[in-house]
């Protein structure tokens, strides 16, 4: 994992988005990127869906409920819009959500808990 991002259920619900259609208990969300090399997209979406089941499955270990992939019940929560909200990406001048790191290239995915997280935004494997 490459960038790394989290934010209560405030912050989602300033943006219009409800994380307990998605889990009931819901009290935070984590949003995980991974980046690519230019044209090498390879097996990264692999590695973020593994990456992503791997943190789910430790928050449920600690007694925490998880849900991977909200979007399909809840497509208002698509992966980029909760990186937005966790802060780990903005909006370019095209309207593309881009990191610092790896501009478009890197795939998002979210991870809804019943965690109570704090606010948390990181880019990690500087080189």
């Amino acid at each position: 994992v490459d960038i790394i991002g989290s934010a209560d259920i405030a912050s989602f619900e300033k943006e219009g988005v409800n994380l307990k259609f998605c889990l009931p208990d819901a009290e935070s969300a984590i949003v995980i990127g991974l980046g690519y090399p230019e044209n090498c997209l390879l097996n990264t979406e692999f590695l973020a869906r593994r990456a992503q089941l791997w943190i789910a499955r430790h928050l449920e270990k600690y007694g925490f409920s998880a849900l991977t992939y909200p979007e399909l019940s809840y497509p208002e929560l698509s992966p980029e819009k909760a990186a937005l909200i966790c802060g780990v990406a903005y909006r370019n001048q095209n309207g593309k959500v881009v990191s610092s790191r790896f501009g478009e290239r890197q795939i998002w995915r979210t991870i809804v808990t019943s965690a109570p997280l704090p606010t948390l935004a990181k880019e990690g494997g500087q080189s």
